[in-house]
């Protein structure tokens, strides 16, 4: 790790500026979330990422309720397409679309009971019916869960589902 050499101070409520430098370095913006832990005398600052934290859990996962509900999945982050079904694996890395951007910004939940063009990626969209939930951590929107189908139309129990598995993964995330 290369030095810097900037000493900053730490005010009276325990917070400390990170120089633009840093933040420039680690490309954080305001409102990312970052991952703070001791490794043996020093604090390190990361990047948070919540496709480290869903690695295990999301192929698995996503098999499952495909397998059951017939509906594709596609989870982001508030960048890239972080995992998918398998009919949409060529997404997989792709910055997500200004669209997909929007909601998160919004923090819209969306049921798309009708067939409608949804912009996954820029210049590549889906005709298909819809649901767009927002997974949170500690009330801040870091990714979204898409649920979609291009044979039927969604209904209001595949939106309580897609709640219950939003509320499963943001719990999953606070822990």
């Amino acid at each position: 790790m290369d030095a810097i050499g900037i000493i900053k101070r730490i005010d009276d409520l325990g917070r400390v500026l990170i120089p633009k430098e840093i933040r420039s370095n680690l490309r954080l913006n305001n409102g990312d979330n970052v991952e703070l832990y001791i490794q043996n005398d020093s604090i390190v600052l990361k990047r948070y990422s919540i496709e480290r934290k869903l690695e295990d859990l999301s192929s698995n996962f996503i098999y499952s309720i495909n397998s059951i509900t017939k509906n594709d999945i596609i989870i982001t982050d508030c960048e890239y397409i972080i995992e998918t079904s398998n009919k949409y694996k060529k997404y997989l890395k792709k910055k997500i679309s200004d669209e997909l951007s929007n909601y998160i910004k919004r923090r819209e939940n969306i049921l798309e009971k009708n067939m409608k063009e949804l912009l996954v990626i820029e210049k590549e969209s889906i005709e298909c019916s819809y649901i767009i939930k927002s997974i949170m951590l500690y009330n801040d929107v870091v990714g979204l869960i898409i649920f979609l189908n291009k044979d039927k139309k969604l209904c209001d129990s595949d939106f309580t589902l897609a709640s219950v598995i939003t509320t499963f993964l943001n719990k999953y995330l606070e822990n």
